[in-house]
């Protein structure tokens, strides 16, 4: 599968443009997508409507469609003001490259492909078989065995099923290459809807699949589908997944779930996952996107996700408060949460913080921690919210715990004792009672 245009880099399209309601007049513009700004078009004229479902044109000898337009600058050149020149100034949500799209009931989706960020180690799925000799420079050639991959199977149902790929990419010049290049990468495929705006709910569904498992920033690079019988690039500005804790770096041991150990189950869990996030849109967004580096706002998040995941977890619960909620969770999850200290403590410091970082109570000061402490306080926030994530995805209690206990940033951050015979030394910031500072 060729991907063209990725998300990640800036692209022009200089070209003659038309709103399909009026396809007499044509205007020359600049189609313009930065992945941070998002798409806008610059036309040497205005259409008659301020907003249009759909902007055709073509560029590059290529047919290209706008979908969801508006004129942020516009001269309403059609009301007759004398204006000989009228450009206006046009922000959009996608644009599909190679399609030229009246309604999207015309634009039939056949298969939908993209490609994410690397998760090969998470997939643990590769054709070559053995490693790759370095090329010294005593080495003349260089011969290796590489298998032709079937795609996995990643979810199924009565409409679709997903696929994941895998890409041979070759440098260009091979074999003349001084130095070749053999990259393996993934992609996703859906087969069985034809609708857009439903495969494209795939794409942030699978990213955040995808982030969460790995504990890892999992965005979306390339996007493409095949339409019409043609192939379709697809740009669009999206918003980038920033966790709050991740990873240190990408390896299967500090990973809470990958394919192979759960290959038999992926579309099951994956199947709870759209379940559990298309019911809470409302919260999930604060574990996923984390704009700012602040501490403390990395923490309101994870606090006002625990408050939230609560009250959907819990429907008989209106009247409960803030802390008896985190009480509550606490408990659900003592299997785990009582190495990080007590609940009482615990859920104290959460609402304490809660309360001067949200209002500011200046009463509350004083008990504010600071530097590694409230990080600390922070992540024990973040690992309770996960272990309810976890929980949301049908894991039983020993699923949980090796997801968590085997993750290796959360096991020595824990001081998860393991085997008996490597003893146990708590970690030394304890949510003690009989302290204040929370030591």
């Amino acid at each position: 599968m060729e991907f063209k245009f990725s998300l990640y880099k800036k692209h022009e399209f200089l070209g003659l443009w038309e709103d399909p309601e009026t396809p007499g007049k044509k205007v020359v513009g600049l189609l313009k997508y930065d992945p941070i700004e998002g798409i806008s078009l610059e036309l040497e004229d205005s259409f008659k409507r301020q907003s249009n479902k759909f902007i055709r044109g073509i560029a590059s000898g290529t047919e290209i469609t706008i979908v969801n337009c508006f004129a942020s600058t516009w001269n309403g050149s059609e009301f007759n003001f004398g204006l000989k020149y009228a450009p206006s100034h046009i922000n959009a949500s996608v644009v599909l490259i190679g399609a030229s799209v009246r309604n999207f009931p015309d634009f039939s989706v056949e298969q939908f492909y993209f490609k994410t960020d690397d998760i090969k180690q998470w997939s643990q799925i590769s054709g070559f078989e053995g490693a790759l000799p370095y090329p010294g420079e005593k080495i003349k050639e260089i011969n290796f065995n590489y298998r032709l991959l079937e795609p996995t199977l990643f979810f199924e149902s009565d409409r679709e099923k997903i696929y994941l790929g895998t890409n041979l990419e070759v440098a260009r010049n091979f074999p003349h290459s001084e130095d070749p290049n053999f990259k393996e990468t993934h992609y996703f495929r859906i087969d069985g809807l034809s609708d857009f705006e439903e495969c494209n709910k795939h794409i942030t569904t699978i990213s955040r699949f995808l982030s969460f498992s790995t504990r890892n920033d999992i965005n979306i690079e390339y996007i493409s589908a095949r339409a019409n019988g043609n192939s379709v690039s697809i740009l669009e500005k999206r918003q980038s997944i920033i966790l709050g804790f991740k990873a240190k770096n990408m390896e299967l041991a500090r990973m809470f779930f990958c394919l192979p150990r759960h290959k038999d189950k992926i579309s099951q869990l994956y199947s709870s996952w759209i379940n559990f996030t298309d019911s809470c849109t409302d919260f999930i967004d604060l574990y996923f996107y984390n704009p700012s580096n602040l501490l403390s706002d990395v923490f309101l998040r994870s606090a006002q996700s625990l408050e939230e995941i609560h009250r959907y977890n819990n429907k008989g619960s209106d009247k409960f408060g803030f802390k008896r909620r985190i009480e509550s969770l606490f408990a659900e999850f003592d299997y785990v949460m009582n190495y990080t200290g007590e609940k009482e403590k615990f859920s104290q410091l959460i609402q304490d913080h809660r309360d001067y970082f949200s209002h500011w109570f200046e009463k509350k000061r004083h008990l504010i921690l600071d530097d590694i402490k409230l990080e600390c306080l922070a992540r024990d926030a973040n690992l309770l919210f996960e272990l309810s994530i976890l929980k949301n995805l049908d894991l039983n209690q020993n699923e949980i715990v090796h997801a968590v206990m085997h993750c290796q940033d959360y096991s020595l951050y824990l001081h998860w004792k393991g085997p008996e015979y490597l003893g146990h030394f708590p970690r030394e910031i304890q949510w003690k009672n009989d302290d204040k500072e929370g030591e």
